[in-house]
């Protein structure tokens, strides 16, 4: 049996070794490429018409378009997390964590059976195979909704979780001077960050509003609360040389317009600033 810490190549066959293990990376890929099992009769039935029938078709049709998104999603990360050296042990170390832990490997008993010496492996020998009962490792999703709109979200996150535990592991990189919010985002996710992802900007409503500003500030616009009734208000960032947006000027939404937070950012640089480098 592979063990859970095996260092197996994500490209790499799965369930190619004498005993039926496989790595946990090779079952990963091979859980995220299995068909979803979507169901047309879960979104509209043939007696229904009208507006309901075409909803329930474009509902369909979006699902579908989504699901196949997260499979792109996931194979881009595979090709990030080979090239990052992400290993069994890293992705396992977050399944207990990434995607509300819902992604588990899980053992289970299961009879094998070979052409070979019983002498050699024991187990029942019947007509030549010997039927021995081993332990394999495998991926089971338990679903919040729908596991078909799900499951491949979950092997991605899995996934992208495990590169940056990686990347966090190292030295982190500083580049010096960040000019552009592209190099920022960059660097952020070399060093193991997760600020620019899109899951995270999505959850808070964030939005990139200006470009760097004196190499150590942007503005964002966010929401004020989770209710759409809540409004947006705009943020003050700041980051460091490691790509870490580490802190506000201000208060999160505080400002009502991007002019506002722009001026309050010319204070507060004028206030810190030596005189002869006052805006």
């Amino acid at each position: 049996m592979a063990k859970p810490n095996s260092t197996t190549s994500p490209y790499e066959a799965v369930n190619t070794q004498d005993d039926g293990a496989q790595s946990a990376i090779g079952a990963l890929i091979k859980f995220a490429a299995q068909r979803s099992g979507i169901e047309r009769n879960n979104y509209y039935s043939p007696w229904d018409t009208g507006e309901t029938l075409r909803h329930g078709r474009r509902a369909f049709q979006q699902e579908q378009q989504s699901i196949r998104a997260d499979l792109r999603r996931f194979r881009e990360a595979i090709k990030i997390a080979a090239a990052e050296g992400v290993t069994d042990a890293d992705v396992l170390a977050e399944a207990p964590h990434a995607f509300s832990g819902r992604l588990q490997w899980k053992s289970h008993k299961a009879k094998h059976y070979r052409q070979t010496d019983p002498a050699k492996y024991g187990g029942t020998h019947k007509g030549g195979t010997v039927i021995s009962e081993i332990e394999l490792w495998d991926w089971e999703y338990c679903a919040g909704q729908y596991f078909p709109t799900e499951y491949r979200k979950a092997a991605a996150t899995l996934l992208e979780a495990a590169i940056r535990r990686v990347r966090q592991a190292r030295p982190s990189e500083t580049a010096e001077p960040i000019t552009t919010i592209s190099q920022l985002k960059a660097l952020n996710e070399r060093n193991g960050g997760s600020w620019f992802e899109r899951s995270t900007m999505r959850f808070f409503g964030t939005r990139i509003e200006s470009g760097i500003i004196r190499g150590g500030y942007f503005i964002t616009s966010d929401k004020r609360g989770f209710e759409d009734s809540a409004g947006r208000g705009f943020t003050i960032r700041q980051f460091n040389d490691e790509g870490s947006v580490h802190s506000d000027v201000g208060d999160l939404a505080q400002y009502n317009s991007k002019d506002e937070a722009l001026e309050a950012l010319k204070n507060y640089l004028n206030a810190s600033a030596p005189r002869k480098e006052q805006l």
